[in-house]
């Protein structure tokens, strides 16, 4: 598991602040709840012992996070004043929790993210490639590849001594296009530092394209 995302949890001192909340707003009364859910969380932070002005940086977040549709929750993890990383929760927490401790509780997060792996899918054609990435905090990237051969893509039999010549011409635009795709292919895979490449659609496309890219891939 991709765990460097927690790397800023662990190049500062504690104590900590960590807080999982149901943030969600999708009902009429969902500003109030969340502002009584975080009271509740507030004043155990504050029993066992952690700092008011950590405890104001957790605040200021939960109370101005740009709120997303539907259900959801939040993590926000602070030590010293300073809020050193919040995550948005595709579920709402199974129960609101808040800690004051030597280290972060990142437990839960960790469970709920699971297993992410970055990934990059290509669906190619003998004139380019529609490519999508997704590193392993879920942001997606797209790119579209139009090859730069468009003519004489059809392996022609028009008979006679110029039918070598079309065939030659054609796999070479073939070749050509699939490079494009590759390189994309490949910048998209470095970016998102893609764990797996997927490469469906023409099977000579797909060949040619797999021929060519780089080893690691």
């Amino acid at each position: 598991m991709q765990l460097s995302f927690l790397r800023p949890l662990y190049d500062r001192p504690g104590p900590w602040c960590s807080v999982y909340m149901d943030a969600s707003r999708d009902t009429q009364d969902a500003r109030a709840q969340v502002d009584l859910r975080w009271r509740a969380l507030k004043g155990d932070l504050l029993g066992q012992g952690a700092d008011p002005v950590t405890v104001e940086a957790v605040e200021e977040v939960v109370r101005r996070h740009q709120p997303m549709p539907g259900d959801y929750g939040i993590a926000v993890f602070a030590s010293r004043g300073r809020v050193a990383l919040t995550e948005y929760l595709s579920a709402p927490p199974l129960r609101d929790l808040a800690s004051w401790s030597a280290l972060p509780h990142t437990m839960p997060l960790v469970a709920q993210r699971g297993e992410q792996v970055a990934w990059v899918r290509v669906l190619a054609d003998r004139t380019g490639a529609d490519a999508m990435a997704v590193s392993a905090g879920g942001v997606p990237r797209r790119a579209q590849v139009q090859g730069g051969q468009n003519r004489q893509l059809r392996r022609v039999q028009p008979g006679g001594w110029s039918q070598s010549r079309y065939q030659r011409a054609a796999m070479e635009a073939w070749h050509q296009n699939a490079g494009d795709a590759a390189a994309a292919t490949a910048d998209l895979a470095e970016r998102v530092g893609a764990d797996v490449v997927v490469v469906a659609g023409d099977v000579r496309a797909t060949g040619m394209i797999a021929a060519q890219l780089p080893a690691r891939w």
